[in-house]
C-alpha cells in the first residue's frame, strides 16, 4: 500500500507542472501538442512504408509510384514539423519561465511576515526554487515534448505488433517499467541529497562571492584571507561532494536488478517475433515491418524511460513550488474583523504585553516577557547593546514577526492579517541597513509607481536633504550594476526620511503614505 501511495504521489507531482504550462500560454501548449502528435505518428508510418518498400524492391509487394508519393508526404511532415516544434516550444518555454518567476514573486509579496523566511529548512528550499526557476520549467517542456511524442509512437508500434501477437507489445512496454523505476529512484536520491545538503553548497557559494563583492573584497585584499577562504571552500566542497557521491554510487548498485530484468524482457520479445509461425510473417514485407517495429518500439520505450526518469526529478521542483504556494501564515484568526482596525488618524499607540520571542530554529529567547506601552505622540528611545533585541522588537511591532507568547496591540487592537497593511500605512520603519533598489530615485523614496502626488513630495524631500547643494535628479537610476549610480548610503536615506517628516507639506501633495 505504501509503495502505491509513493507512485501516486510521484505521478501527481509530475502532473502538477501541466497547470503551470496551461496558465502560462494555453494556445502555445495546444499548438505544441498538435505537432507532437503528428511527429509521434511519423515513426510508425515510416516503419510500414519501409516494409512496403522492401517488398517492392524484392518484387513481391508494393507500387513504386505510390510508395514514392507516400515517402514524399512523410518526409515533408517530418522535416516541416521540426521548425514548428522549435517555434512552439521556444514560445512556451519563454512564457512558462516568465510565468513561474511571476508566481514565485507574487507569493513572496503575499507573505506579510519574515519569520517563515528565517526558517533554515524553508530558506534552503526557497533558494533551490529561485535558482532553478529559470531552468526547470524549460527542461520540463523539453521532456514533455519527448515523452508525448514517444507515447504516440509507442502506441502506434504496439498496434502493429498487436496484430500478430498480443503479448509481444505488452512485454516490450513492461520491460521498460523496472528500468524507469530504477533510474527515477536514482535521480530522486540525488535530488533529495542536493536539497538536504544545501547548507554546505550555500556556504561554498558565499565563499565564492566574497572576493567579488564590493563590501567584502576590500578586507579580502587587505588582510590576505585567501588561505582562510580556500581552506574553508575545500572543506565544505569536499563534504558536499562526498555525500552526493556516496548516494549516487549506492543508487547505481540498486538499478542493476531493474536493468537486467528489462534486458531479459526485450530479449524474450525479440525471440517471440523470430519464432512466429511462418503463416504470420510469410512475406518479406511482413517480416521487415515486424522487425522494424520491434526495434523502433524498443528504442522508443528506452527514450521514454530516460525522459520519465528526468521528468520525475523535474517534478520535484514543481512539488516544492506548490508547497511554497500553499504556505500560510498563522495569524490569530480568532479575533473578529470588526475588532482589528487600528482606528483613528494621526499618531498611533503601541503596547506589548508579556511578549516572548525566539527565531525559528533558535534555542534562546531574544525577548523575554517584554512589556511596553507608548502613548500616541509620545517619543521613546530604547538603548541597548548589540544583540539585545532592539531590532527584533521593532520587527514585532511592525508585524514582521509574531511573538511566541504575548500580545502586540496597536491603538488597543491586536495585529492580524486583516489590519497589518492598514497599520503599516501609518508606520515608517528605518532599519540600520536600508535597502536601495535598482529603480530611479523617485521610486526609491516613495516606493510607489511614479505619480504626480508622490513626485511633489519626493522633490521636497530631495531639496531638504541636499539644501543648496546639487541633488540627484528624481529620475536618476540607482545601483551601479544596473547601469545607475549610487547615493551616499545610509546618511542620504536618513536625510530623505527626515526631510519628508519635518518639512511642511504643500496642500497639493498626497499624504496617504510616507515615503521610505
Amino acid at each position: 500500500m505504501e509503495k502505491i501511495k509513493v507512485i501516486i504521489r510521484k505521478t501527481l507531482s509530475t502532473l502538477q507542472a501541466l497547470p503551470y504550462a496551461w496558465k502560462a500560454s494555453p494556445a502555445w501548449l495546444l499548438a505544441l501538442t498538435g505537432v507532437l502528435v503528428i511527429q509521434g505518428l511519423i515513426g510508425p508510418a515510416m516503419s510500414v512504408i519501409a516494409g512496403r518498400t522492401v517488398g517492392a524492391l524484392s518484387g513481391t509487394d508494393g507500387n513504386i509510384l505510390v510508395l514514392t508519393v507516400c515517402w514524399a508526404v512523410i518526409l515533408t511532415l517530418d522535416c516541416g514539423s521540426y521548425p514548428l516544434m522549435y517555434l512552439f516550444s521556444s514560445q512556451l518555454n519563454e512564457r512558462m519561465t516568465l510565468y513561474m518567476h511571476r508566481v514565485i514573486m507574487g507569493k513572496g509579496l503575499e507573505l506579510k511576515r519574515m519569520d517563515l523566511l528565517e526558517d533554515p529548512g524553508l530558506y534552503d528550499r526557497l533558494s533551490t526554487i529561485l535558482k532553478e526557476a529559470g531552468s526547470r520549467p524549460v527542461n520540463y517542456i523539453v521532456l514533455y515534448t519527448y515523452i508525448l511524442r514517444g507515447v504516440i509512437s509507442l502506441l502506434s508500434y504496439a498496434v502493429i505488433l498487436w496484430r500478430v501477437s498480443w503479448w509481444i507489445p505488452l512485454l516490450v512496454i513492461a520491460s521498460g517499467v523496472p528500468i524507469t523505476k530504477s533510474l527515477e529512484r536514482m535521480r530522486q536520491d540525488s535530488w533529495i541529497a542536493q536539497r538536504e545538503n544545501q547548507s554546505d553548497l550555500r556556504f561554498v557559494e558565499y565563499l565564492t562571492s566574497l572576493p567579488l563583492d564590493r563590501r567584502s573584497a576590500v578586507d579580502v585584499k587587505l588582510y590576505h584571507v585567501d588561505r582562510l577562504l580556500g581552506d574553508a571552500f575545500d572543506e565544505h566542497a569536499a563534504r558536499y561532494s562526498a555525500v552526493l557521491r556516496g548516494i549516487r554510487v549506492a543508487s547505481l548498485v540498486r538499478v542493476v536488478p531493474g536493468l537486467l530484468l528489462g534486458i531479459a524482457g526485450y530479449t524474450l520479445s525479440l525471440f517471440g517475433i523470430l519464432r512466429l509461425p511462418a503463416g504470420i510473417a510469410v512475406t518479406v514485407t511482413g517480416g521487415a515491418v515486424l522487425v522494424q517495429s520491434f526495434v523502433s518500439m524498443r528504442a522508443t520505450v528506452d527514450g521514454i524511460v530516460q525522459n520519465l526518469s528526468f521528468l520525475g526529478e523535474k517534478a520535484y521542483f514543481f512539488r516544492d513550488v506548490n508547497e511554497f504556494m500553499a504556505l500560510r501564515e498563522d495569524w490569530d484568526d480568532t479575533v473578529p474583523a470588526a475588532d482589528t482596525a487600528p482606528g483613528g488618524e494621526g499618531p498611533i499607540g503601541i503596547e506589548l504585553r508579556h511578549v516572548w520571542f525566539r527565531y525559528p530554529g533558535g534555542d534562546d529567547y531574544v525577548l523575554r516577557d517584554v512589556n511596553l506601552r507608548v502613548e500616541p505622540g509620545q517619543t521613546l528611545v530604547v538603548c541597548g547593546r548589540n544583540g539585545a533585541g532592539k531590532s527584533t522588537m521593532i520587527g514585532i511591532i511592525s508585524g514582521l514577526f509574531l511573538p511566541e507568547r504575548g500580545e502586540v496591540l496597536i491603538n488597543g487592537r491586536p495585529l492580524t492579517a486583516d489590519n497589518i497593511d492598514a497599520v503599516r500605512d501609518r508606520m515608517a520603519v528605518m532599519l540600520q541597513h536600508p535597502g536601495i533598489y535598482g529603480f530611479p530615485v523617485e521610486q526609491n523614496v516613495s516606493m510607489r509607481t511614479p505619480g504626480e502626488s508622490d513626485r511633489c513630495r519626493v522633490e521636497r524631500s530631495l531639496t531638504f536633504a541636499f539644501g543648496d547643494d546639487p541633488h540627484p535628479d528624481a529620475g536618476c537610476r540607482l545601483l551601479k550594476e544596473y547601469g545607475g549610480t549610487e547615493l551616499s548610503g545610509v546618511r542620504t536615506s536618513v536625510s530623505l526620511w527626515h526631510g519628508w517628516r519635518t518639512r511642511t507639506r504643500p496642500a497639493s501633495c498626497s499624504t496617504s503614505r510616507p515615503p521610505r
